[in-house]
């Protein structure tokens, strides 16, 4: 679905996304008294307990993307707009506020990735129904292969946290094969890096899914730096569709 240009049903959408994963503490805006000022908008401080992260995290992040918060909304009132809003909501005495919409709030999630809420709500992106807020989903590159392993883990237990159990590192064959991780016992899940595209790994990779596939378990590989940004949500997806039949 296209993104409307209606700013009130932006922030309502972005709202009804935000409040499947937390409900946000939020202020009601009068739009006439505040000009572009969006109906629904959020300080630097109710952003961090949203996300339950530190402030200072959430001001490194907008020092960093300004232009890109600016572009979802993000806005800075100061002068008469600051009086107004401060008798209004009580703020501090702060010389200038910076205020975000809900579309605003909800880029962050890009780049908060020490927040367990900001990887359920990608997840929620990823199965909402408005391409538009995908944008949201663009990983942050790194390098690091075990940082990718590492990320994944964390996906995983947030997302199936309470749902399945989930081992890492699972040796078979007195330690000739290592599975990256494994849920219930029979779903072998592979994080992949670039040297598995080469042909030795590749054959190494089947034999391992030989293995896995002789002793029963079934096996989904997940390539971190493969460039496509959806990849980790398309494999949740086939977890939780797995689950569901097993």
């Amino acid at each position: 679905m296209e993104k409307p240009t209606s700013i009130k049903q932006i922030d309502e959408i972005c709202l009804e996304l935000l409040e499947r994963v937390k409900s946000p503490d939020y202020t009601t805006m009068n739009a006439g008294s505040f000009g572009e000022i969006p109906y629904k908008v959020m300080t630097i401080k109710e952003i961090s307990e949203y996300y339950e992260v530190k402030k200072d995290s959430v001001y490194r992040v907008f020092d960093n993307n300004k232009a890109r918060f600016f572009n979802h909304g993000a806005r800075k009132i100061k002068g008469s707009i600051l009086r107004s809003f401060k008798d209004f909501y009580g703020a501090s005495n702060a010389g200038e506020i910076w205020l975000f919409p809900m579309e605003a709030v909800i880029a962050f999630c890009k780049h908060l990735k020490s927040s367990q809420i900001s990887t359920k709500l990608r997840i929620e992106i990823y199965i909402f129904p408005y391409d538009w807020l995908k944008v949201h989903l663009e990983e942050v590159p790194t390098t690091d292969f075990m940082s990718n392993e590492n990320r994944l883990g964390e996906i995983l237990n947030t997302t199936f946290e309470g749902i399945c159990d989930i081992k890492r590192s699972v040796s078979f064959e007195r330690n000739k094969i290592r599975a990256d991780y494994i849920i219930n016992d029979i779903l072998i899940i592979e994080c992949d890096e670039k040297k598995h595209l080469e042909k030795k790994q590749r054959l190494k990779d089947k034999e391992k899914d030989v293995f896995y596939q002789a002793n029963e378990h079934f096996v989904l590989r997940y390539e971190p730096e493969s460039g496509d940004d959806l990849d980790i949500f398309r494999l949740i997806n086939k977890i939780f569709k797995f689950i569901e039949k097993h």
